[in-house]
C-alpha cells in the first residue's frame, strides 16, 4: 500500500481485482469469495444510495454476521459514514447514541426493524436491507471519495456516561491497516480470526486489515458465544493470526487442557487492555511456536501507537510490560507539559504526529482543539492522555492517564498504578479500580479482582496482600471478588458497572461514639489503609495480624500511655471494646511505677541493651566471622539523581543515631555504644549497565566487594554500595551488624530514604517529625527494666517445657540427614513452599474463630508433623518476636528482635482445633516474656541445671516490604540476604503470598535437598487435611495424610 493511502472501497477493488476467487469472510458455515463480497456489498450499496446523501451518517443495526459486514462495507461504497450500533445495548443507550449521532439513516433487517422503528427519531428513515439476495450484480453508485472524507463514528467506552465518538476518516483506517500489514506479516494465505464485534475498534480494525490484505477473516461472535468452543473453532478453522484482547485471552486460557495445542497459530495480537508479562508467559505455554505481538492503540490515532514482538525464544520479565516502538509511519515522543521531548526514563504524555490521524472528536470542537493541532507541514498532531516514559532500551513504557488521576486521603493517586499493583498481587488473574465519592464529598478507591484459574481469593487475604505489596496511598478502601470484570461492546472495563457494585460489609459502618473510640478508629484506619472503621469491627475480622497489633498497640501508648497486652488483638477484640479497655486502664497508670520511656540528656555514650549484648559477646569469640551480618537491596526503578541519593543517605544517617554507632569496653569492663558525630556516609559505586547481563554481573561484583567482618569497636557496622544496573535502575545495597538492626529497622530505612530523596529532588523540607527517642534512651530504658523477676518468669515457663519433655533431639531427624552423594552441599537453594487457595482460607477462618493469628495457625499445622517424624510429643519450634510494643519506638532504627523457643505440645487424640488452642495460649506465653535476650534464658536455665534443648527447626514469618514512591522513583526492597544458615531448618511463612511465597531452608552440610523435599511434601499432606477437616483428631490427620511411613 502507497503513503498516498486512498478511501476503503478503493483499496478494496484492488484487491478484489487480485484475488476475486479467493476467500474472503466465513462466518459458521457461510463463506464467501471476495468477488461475492464485492458483488452483494455494490447491490446493497446502491439500496443505500438511494436513500439520503453521501457523508450523511449511517447507523446500522445487525447481528454479529455476515449482513453486518456486507453493510458496512456497501455504506463506504455509497460515501456514508458508518456507526455501528450493538443489538445487545439496552434500548436507552441505544438512544443516547442516535441522539448524538444524528443519523440520516439506521439500516436493519427484518427481524431489527421493529427496533430500529423505535429507535429512530423524526427525520431518520428505516432502511431494510437483505445482504444474503443473490441478485444480479448491478455495479456500486459511483460516489467519489476524499482520502480525508469520515468513514466511520467510534464511541468510545462512555467512562463518564457521555457518548463521545471519535471520526475516523477513509485515510487515518488506510494507514492503520498499511501498519498493521506490516507488523503482523500478513499474506493472503493468512487466516485471521475476528473474535471483536464490530462496533468496537478493535474488531474494525482487524477487519479491514485482513480485507485489504487479502486473507480471509474467520468471525467468532465471542461477545455472543464467549469463549465456549473457541479452542475447537481454532484448530478447524486454521486460524493462523490471533488477535484478542488481553482479558479475553485470560479467560479463554482458563478453559484449556495442558494436551489442548494449536498448530496453526504463527502470530497472538494482544492489545485493548494493559497486557502483563504473565499473560506472555501464558501465551508460550499454550502457543509455543506463535510470535506475540503486544501493541497499544487508540481511536484517535486509528490503531496502533506502539507495538512490541516478542519471539518464543525472547527472555520474559517482572515489571511492567512495555509496549514497544511507533509503526515507522507514525512520530510518537512522549512531551512535557510545555510539549518539550521527555528525557529517558522521565514520565510525560504521548504526543503522534502523522498526516492521516483521525477527524477529531464528533460534535466537540473545543475537546478537539485541546487535543488535535494542524500543523503548517501538513502534518496532524494528537496530544493524548496516556502518560509513559521511554526506557533504557528505547521502548515505550505506559505510566497511567492524565484524566485517571485523583487525589485519595490527600494524596495524587493513579488508577492505572494501583491496577498494576492489585494484578501484581498473588492469586489475581485481572484486576481494576474505581473510584466512589462519600456523602460528604470525600473519594475513596474500590478494587475488584479476579482470581486466577482454580484459585480462591478473600478480600479480606487481598488486603492483607495490597498492604505489604503496594505503597499505602495505592491500596483500595474495599475489595471485591468478582467472576470476570464487567466489559463494554469495545471489550474494555465498563467503569460505570464497577462504580454501581456495592462492596460487601460497606452498610454495616457504625460510627464510634466516645472521644476514645473516635481516636482508636483514626488508629485502625491508619494500619489497615481504611477510609473508616465501625465500632464493632473486629481486629482479625479486618484482616489483622501481630505486626499490625504491634503497630496499634504501640499507637495507643504513643497517644494515651497505655499499654494494651497483644493478647488483646489475637481474641479479635473489637474497636468498641478495646476503646473500653483503653478508658479503664488509664486511670491506673498513676499508680504504676514502671520507668518512663523517655529522651535522655544529650550524650554519646549509652550502655548496650539487653539484646544487644549477646552479638557483642559473639564478635569477641574466635571464629567469629560474619554470621551476624545482612545485607539488604533496595531496587531503584527511574532516573536516579545521585547526589540527590547521597545527601538523603547523609540525612538518615544523622536522623538515626543507631547508624552512627560503634562500641567499646569501657573502663569498668562494660561494654558501652559511642554514637558518632554526624559525617556522610561512604557510598561505593559499580557500573554494571553495560554487562550483557548487568543482573549476574552485580551479584559477582556485590560478592567480590564484600570485605572483612565488621570491626565494632572502630567505625559504626553499616556500609553503602550503589550498583548501576541500567540509566533508569540501580541497586542500592546496605550492609549492617545484627547488632545497629533488625529486619523492620530496613523499613525505617526505606521510608526515611524515600521521603529525604524527594524533598531533595522536590526542593521542599522533608515532611518527617523530630524522633522523640534514639535506641540510646531505649536501651538505657531496658537495662532499668531488666530484672531477675522478669528472666525467673521466662524461666519458669521454659524448666517446665523441657522437664516434662523428651524434646527432639537434631539426630531425631536421621532420616533427613545429607547422604554422601547429595548435590545440595554444592548447589543449595531453599526450597519454595506454597498453599492451595482453598488450605488458606479455611486455616484462616479457623483463626478468626479461635482468635489465633497467622503465625499461630500455621504453627499449629507444622508442629504434629514435627511431632511425629520425632517421635516426640512436645516439639521445640524456635521463632523471632519483636519487642517494638510502644509507639515511640516506632520509627526508631535499632536491633528489637529476639529468640523465641516454643514448646508446643502435640496430643494425637485432640483435634486440629484443639491443636490452634494449645497453639496460640504457648505463643501469647511466649511474646509476654520476649523480652528477655534467649541468651540470658540459656544461662539461666543452666545455673539450674536444665539445658535448653537443640533448636533445630524455626518458623520465622517474613517482614512484609511494600514499595515505596520517592519522587519520581519506585523503590522496592528486596528480601535480606543472611549468610547460610548453622545447624537448623528453616520455614519462612509468606503471610502476603502464602500460594507460592514461602520457603523451606535447611544447613546443607547437615541435611540432604531430597530429604528436605519429602518433609515439605508431608507437611502439605497435613496441613491440606487438618484445614479440611478441623474436628478430626490429630493422630488420625496424621495417618490420613501419611505422615509416618
Amino acid at each position: 500500500m502507497s503513503e498516498a493511502y486512498g478511501s476503503i472501497p478503493e483499496l478494496f477493488s484492488r484487491v478484489v481485482r487480485s484475488h476475486s476467487a479467493k476467500e474472503a469472510i466465513r462466518i459458521g458455515p457461510e463463506s464467501w469469495t471476495y468477488a461475492t463480497l464485492d458483488e452483494r456489498a455494490g447491490r446493497v450499496a446502491r439500496q443505500i444510495a438511494a436513500v439520503g446523501h453521501p457523508r450523511d451518517r449511517l447507523a446500522v443495526l445487525l447481528p454479529h454476521d455476515i449482513g453486518l459486514v456486507v453493510t458496512m462495507l456497501a455504506a463506504l461504497k455509497a460515501g456514508r459514514v458508518v456507526l455501528v450500533l450493538n443489538p445487545n445495548d439496552p434500548q436507552p443507550r441505544l438512544e443516547q447514541l442516535i441522539a448524538d449521532a444524528e443519523p440520516a439513516v439506521i439500516a436493519t433487517d427484518e427481524a431489527g426493524a421493529p427496533r430500529a422503528n423505535a429507535l429512530a427519531p423524526e427525520g431518520t428513515q428505516v432502511l431494510r436491507i437483505d445482504a444474503s439476495s443473490a441478485a444480479p450484480p448491478t455495479g456500486g453508485p459511483g460516489v467519489r471519495l476524499s482520502d480525508t472524507d469520515p468513514a466511520f463514528l467510534t464511541y468510545t467506552s462512555g467512562s463518564t456516561g457521555r457518548p463521545k465518538a471519535v471520526v475516523l476518516r477513509h485515510d487515518t483506517v488506510a494507514r492503520s491497516v498499511s501498519a498493521n500489514l506490516d507488523i503482523w506479516g500478513v499474506a493472503p494465505a493468512d487466516r485471521i480470526a475476528l473474535p471483536a464485534s464490530l462496533w468496537g475498534a478493535q474488531g474494525n480494525n482487524t477487519l479491514w486489515t485482513t480485507l485489504l490484505g487479502g486473507a480471509t477473516v474467520c468471525v467468532f461472535p465471542a461477545v455472543e458465544r464467549g469463549v465456549t468452543g473457541l479452542a475447537r473453532w481454532l484448530v478447524a478453522e486454521r486460524i493462523t493470526v490471533f488477535p484478542a484482547a488481553s482479558s479475553l485471552l485470560r479467560h479463554f486460557v482458563r478453559t484449556l487442557d495442558d494436551q489442548d495445542a494449536f498448530p496453526d497459530i504463527r502470530l497472538i495480537k494482544i492489545s485493548a487492555d494493559s497486557a502483563t508479562w504473565d499473560d506472555i508467559r501464558t501465551c508460550r505455554r499454550y502457543f509455543p511456536n506463535a510470535r506475540v505481538v503486544y501493541a497499544m492503540g487508540s481511536s484517535e490515532v486509528g490503531g496502533t501507537i506502539a507495538f512490541q514482538i516478542l519471539s518464543p525464544a525472547d527472555p520474559t520479565g517482572d515489571g511492567p510490560l512495555p509496549v514497544g516502538r511507533p509503526p515507522r509511519d507514525l512520530d510518537v515522543r512522549i512531551v512535557d507539559e510545555d510539549g518539550e521531548e521527555c528525557p529517558s526514563g522521565t514520565t510525560g504524555t504521548i504526543s503522534v504526529r502523522s498526516p492521516a490521524l483521525s477527524g477529531g472528536y464528533w460534535k466537540d470542537p473545543a475537546l478537539t482543539a485541546r487535543h488535535f493541532i494542524d500543523l503548517p507541514d501538513g502534518m496532524r498532531l494528537f496530544r493524548s492522555e496516556d502518560r509513559a516514559f521511554v526506557d533504557a532500551e528505547g521502548l515505550i513504557v505506559l505510566a497511567g492517564r492524565r484524566d485517571s488521576t485523583h487525589k485519595i486521603r490527600g494524596q495524587r493517586t493513579d488508577l492505572a498504578e494501583v491496577e498494576r499493583g492489585l494484578a501484581s498481587l498473588p492469586g489475581v488473574l485481572e484486576a481494576a479500580a474505581v473510584v466512589r465519592h462519600r456523602p460528604g464529598g470525600e473519594a475513596y478507591l474500590i478494587a475488584c479482582i479476579v482470581p486466577r484459574p482454580g484459585g480462591m481469593l478473600e478480600p479480606r487475604r487481598a488486603r492483607t496482600a495490597a498492604r505489604a505489596m503496594m505503597p499505602r496511598n495505592l491500596v483500595p478502601s474495599h475489595f471485591v471478588v468478582l467472576d470476570a470484570l464487567p466489559r463494554t461492546a469495545n471489550g474494555k472495563v465498563d467503569r460505570n458497572a464497577l462504580r454501581a457494585i456495592e462492596p460487601p460489609g460497606a452498610e454495616e459502618h457504625v460510627p464510634p461514639i466516645t472521644g476514645t473510640e473516635r481516636m482508636l478508629e483514626r488508629l485502625w484506619a491508619r494500619a489497615f489503609d481504611l477510609d473508616a472503621v465501625g465500632r464493632t469491627a473486629g481486629f482479625l475480622d479486618l484482616g489483622g495480624d501481630s505486626l499490625i497489633g504491634a503497630v496499634i498497640a504501640a499507637d495507643v501508648d504513643a497517644e494515651t500511655g497505655v499499654q494494651l497486652a497483644i493478647s488483646l488483638f489475637a481474641e479479635n477484640t473489637s474497636l468498641g471494646d478495646m476503646a473500653a479497655i483503653i478508658d479503664r486502664t488509664a486511670d491506673d497508670l498513676s499508680e504504676s511505677d514502671e520507668p518512663l520511656l523517655v529522651a535522655r540528656p544529650k550524650r554519646d555514650r549509652f550502655p548496650l541493651s539487653p539484646l544487644q549484648a549477646p552479638f557483642w559477646r559473639a564478635a569477641q569469640s574466635k571464629g567469629y566471622g560474619r554470621r551476624h551480618e545482612q545485607s539488604t537491596f533496595f531496587e531503584i526503578q527511574g532516573r536516579l539523581d545521585e547526589g540527590a541519593l547521597q545527601s538523603a543517605l547523609d540525612r538518615v544517617v544523622a536522623r538515626h543515631e543507631s547508624l552512627r554507632t560503634r562500641f567499646e569496653v569501657a573502663g569498668d569492663g562494660e561494654p558501652m555504644q559511642i554514637v558518632e558525630p554526624v559525617q556522610p556516609l561512604p557510598l561505593q559505586r559499580i557500573d554494571c549497565s553495560r554487562a550483557d547481563d548487568p543482573d549476574s554481573a552485580a551479584a559477582t561484583a556485590i560478592a567480590e566487594e564484600a570485605g572483612p567482618p565488621f570491626d565494632l569497636t572502630a567505625a559504626p557496622p553499616i556500609c553503602a554500595l550503589l550498583v548501576r544496573l541500567a540509566d533508569d535502575r540501580h541497586l542500592l545495597v546496605m550492609s549492617a551488624h545484627h547488632i545497629v538492626t533488625d529486619a523492620f529497622s530496613w523499613n525505617i530505612f526505606g521510608s526515611d530514604l524515600a521521603e529525604y530523596y524527594a524533598a531533595e529532588v522536590e526542593r521542599r523540607p522533608a515532611s518527617l517529625d523530630p524522633l522523640p527517642i534514639q535506641f540510646g534512651d531505649y536501651a538505657s530504658w531496658q537495662r532499668e527494666r531488666h530484672s531477675a523477676e522478669r528472666v525467673r518468669a521466662v524461666v519458669e515457663r521454659c524448666r517446665r517445657s523441657i522437664e516434662a519433655g523428651p524434646l527432639p533431639r537434631i539426630d531425631s531427624l536421621r532420616r533427613y540427614w545429607r547422604k554422601g552423594d547429595d548435590p545440595s552441599l554444592s548447589r543449595h537453594e531453599p526450597h519454595p513452599w506454597g498453599l492451595p487457595p482453598q488450605t488458606i482460607d479455611c486455616l484462616d477462618s479457623l483463626g478468626r474463630e479461635h482468635a489465633a493469628t497467622h503465625f499461630m495457625t500455621r504453627v499449629a499445622a507444622i508442629a504434629p508433623v514435627l511431632s511425629a517424624l520425632t517421635g516426640c510429643q512436645t516439639v521445640a519450634i524456635c521463632s523471632i518476636m519483636t519487642v517494638r510494643r510502644r509507639g515511640i519506638l516506632q520509627r526508631v532504627f535499632g536491633p528489637f528482635a529476639n529468640t523465641v523457643p516454643l514448646f508446643v505440645r502435640c496430643d494425637p487424640a485432640a483435634t486440629f482445633r484443639d491443636q490452634i488452642r494449645r497453639t496460640r495460649a504457648e505463643t501469647m506465653a511466649a511474646r509476654e516474656t520476649a523480652e528477655v535476650p534467649f541468651d540470658d534464658l540459656v544461662a539461666a536455665l543452666a545455673a539450674e541445671g536444665v539445658k535448653m534443648p537443640s533448636l533445630f527447626f524455626w518458623v520465622h514469618t517474613t517482614t512484609p516490604t511494600p514499595p515505596l514512591r520517592a519522587g519520581p522513583l519506585e523503590i522496592v526492597r528486596r528480601p535480606s540476604v543472611h549468610l547460610p544458615i548453622h545447624g537448623v531448618i528453616v520455614i519462612r511463612l509468606n503471610h502476603t503470598n502464602e500460594e507460592i511465597g514461602g520457603s523451606l531452608d535447611f544447613d546443607p552440610r547437615i541435611y540432604g535437598a531430597s530429604g528436605m523435599h519429602d518433609m515439605l511434601e508431608r507437611i502439605t499432606r497435613f496441613v491440606n487435611a487438618a484445614a479440611a477437616d478441623p474436628d478430626e483428631p490429630v493422630g488420625r490427620l496424621i495417618d490420613r495424610a501419611g505422615v509416618v511411613d
